[in-house]
């Protein structure tokens, strides 16, 4: 979504704002994309002669996917459930017959015994159709801004809900170091290829000379390593650093899963309801927590949408 995004705002930028900008902005993630691919090549032994070829699948390749994507989603919003297209494979391949001689024995394969792979997990079509319609939802809020999308479809409490509910199956299914530990190895390298190319860009773009607020602070950076508190950000990069509170969000959610999960199958009820009375009571005092930085605010974002 990200990637559609990006090449839209790019043929936008490109008639309608500065196309220098806007040709820098695109390279940037063109050069995001193709750092990934270097390291995945580097992981997997694979010679780095091929990454010419990125610029081709940004132009061709991606938008193939594209089309992908759109089916995936309707199938999801339909409930249709899509079986994967794969080759029937015997594993043994018949010796040609000359004429006049006889047919040779089949060669049977050696295979050396594996276990039994697992019974594959059954989807559930409308928790799929949820956030398909929430991605969606967001995408097209962000596109036109249109406010009363959020009233029609609050996206941002469901994706917070299904993420709850994939997380509590994840933890019944496996010990919670491990699904904590997947959940932040798919988190933070994405955040750090983007932290590099955004620093980077807002440092550039004269980030130490901000006041205020946004002011550069360097310790603060750390938080582009692990946000536990929002990433900062300059005040040119606010357009794309003001999203960054979702990751932080993201991340005490799944650090606080296990803890949470075992005191609402015990206290579900009072599980549910303290962090609502939690902002309740700051709202009464004038919203202290709101006003005390960036610890407060991310207290009080936990409060409003608790897994």
């Amino acid at each position: 979504m990200l990637l559609f995004r990006s090449d839209v705002f790019f043929v936008y930028g490109l008639f309608f704002f500065d196309p220098g900008t806007t040709l820098v902005l695109w390279l940037s993630v063109m050069l995001l994309q193709s750092a990934g691919a270097a390291y995945a090549f580097h992981l997997d032994g694979e010679p780095k002669s091929a990454l010419w070829l990125i610029p081709m699948q940004q132009l061709v390749y991606r938008q193939l996917m594209y089309v992908v994507l759109i089916q995936s989603l309707g199938a999801a919003v339909s409930g249709i459930l899509v079986h994967w297209q794969r080759m029937h494979r015997i594993g043994a391949l018949r010796a040609t017959v000359r004429a006049g001689a006889a047919p040779a024995e089949p060669v049977k394969p050696r295979v050396a015994p594996a276990a039994e792979p697992p019974p594959p997990g059954r989807r559930d079509r409308w928790l799929d159709s949820l956030r398909a319609v929430a991605l969606v939802r967001i995408v097209l809020y962000h596109a036109t801004g249109w406010g009363w999308l959020s009233l029609a479809f609050p996206s941002m409490g469901v994706m917070f809900a299904l993420g709850g509910s994939f997380m509590a199956s994840s933890l019944r299914r496996t010990p919670a170091v491990d699904v904590v530990g997947h959940r932040i190895r798919r988190l933070l390298p994405p955040l750090w290829l983007f932290g590099l190319v955004a620093v980077g860009l807002m440092l550039a773009h004269g980030w130490a000379r901000d006041t205020g607020d946004l002011a550069l602070s360097r310790p603060q950076l750390v938080f582009w390593v692990f946000p536990i508190l929002e990433p900062p950000g300059s005040l040119w990069g606010a357009d794309f650093t003001v999203v960054l509170w979702y990751l932080r969000a993201y991340l005490w959610f799944v650090l606080l899963s296990p803890v949470l999960l075992l005191a609402f199958r015990r206290r579900p009820v009072v599980t549910v309801l303290a962090p609502l009375a939690f902002v309740a009571v700051d709202a009464v005092l004038g919203s202290p927590l709101a006003d005390s930085g960036p610890v407060g605010e991310g207290v009080l974002g936990a409060g409003v949408r608790p897994p």
